[in-house]
């Protein structure tokens, strides 16, 4: 089985760093990372531009400290929308993604 490229969209250099040691010991490659809404905002821009190449997105709800509103994830889900990135995107927060009006997609399709 082939290992998903994934980019990690989290401000807290604690959870990219598990984060990131946790897919590459499952052997999935960590290809971009952003750790604040303007970067995130950027790298979805690359992204659709095909470099980097990405399966996955995991992003985090908010990208400000103390932010606890969703508003950064709705901001990038609609940047991916925009864009018509193809890559999954899969929500972490310490809240639930759809508490901040975000649809969860989730393809059983895909094999890794």
């Amino acid at each position: 089985m082939e290992g998903a490229r994934v980019a990690v969209i989290e401000d807290d250099e604690f959870f990219r760093k598990i984060t990131r040691l946790h897919l590459e010991r499952c052997g999935h490659f960590v290809v971009a990372e952003a750790t604040n809404l303007t970067q995130a905002l950027g790298l979805v821009g690359e992204i659709a531009q095909g470099n980097p190449e990405v399966d996955v997105i995991l992003l985090d709800g908010n990208l400000r400290e103390g932010a606890r509103d969703g508003e950064d994830a709705r901001q990038v889900v609609s940047k991916i929308k925009e864009t018509k990135v193809k890559a999954k995107v899969f929500g972490f927060s310490l809240s639930p993604m759809s508490s901040y009006g975000i649809e969860v997609d989730v393809d059983t399709n895909k094999n890794w």
